[in-house]
């Protein structure tokens, strides 16, 4: 797994066409600026160790100093679903048997049948910690999404007005082994060095 970034530039409130002063984000450009930064995470899994979890957390305040820290005020992606569509059927003997579930009598005669289908939602990324100094990106493999190629990431950082923020970023992985070839589970990847940055 490797990271990549961060790039960041600022962003000011005037040429993003935002003038009102009573907007929400008006009322907050008096005494901050904004910092929009791209991250990437890049996994490559190797045939015998797929990657199976992964986060990406960033430090905006790493040395707990500051009384009104910078903070993350928007992160994206905030979350990536796959639509798993899981299907069910029940069927009911002449002998008021659910088929299936335990030993059938002979001479059910006919039988009732019901199928259903649903959509499940499986979290292949979920961010948190928005509006605190210390948000991160979690990853999960998911049955129809491998955790394998770029993903990209973006914050907005909210900081005070010529305070330079001084952050760091780190990531961590689960990986899926073997023991002895054949039963398998998920073991920790030594975390990544933290990689430092400061917006300026």
């Amino acid at each position: 797994m490797a990271l990549g970034g961060p790039v960041w530039r600022p962003l000011v409130t005037g040429a993003l066409g935002i003038t009102d002063p009573q907007s929400l984000l008006g009322q907050q450009a008096n005494g901050f600026q904004f910092f929009l930064v791209h991250l990437t995470a890049t996994f490559t899994p190797t045939r015998d160790e797929p990657f199976k979890a992964a986060e990406v957390a960033v430090d905006l305040d790493p040395d707990r100093r500051q009384a009104d820290p910078p903070i993350a005020w928007s992160l994206a992606p905030d979350a990536l679903q796959d639509i798993v569509k899981v299907s069910r059927e029940v069927r009911i003997n002449g002998s008021l048997q659910i088929v299936g579930l335990g030993p059938s009598k002979p001479g059910g005669g006919s039988s009732w049948t019901r199928s259903t289908s649903i959509d499940r939602k499986e979290a292949f990324l979920l961010a948190g910690n928005e509006l605190r100094s210390d948000p991160y990106w979690r990853l999960r493999e998911t049955n129809a999404t491998k955790l394998e190629g770029m993903v990209r990431l973006l914050l907005v950082v909210r900081c005070r007005e010529g305070a330079p923020v001084h952050g760091k970023m780190q990531a961590s992985a689960w990986v899926e082994r073997k023991r002895y070839g054949i039963w398998a589970y998920e073991a920790r990847l030594p975390g990544s060095a933290p990689m430092t940055f400061t917006l300026a």
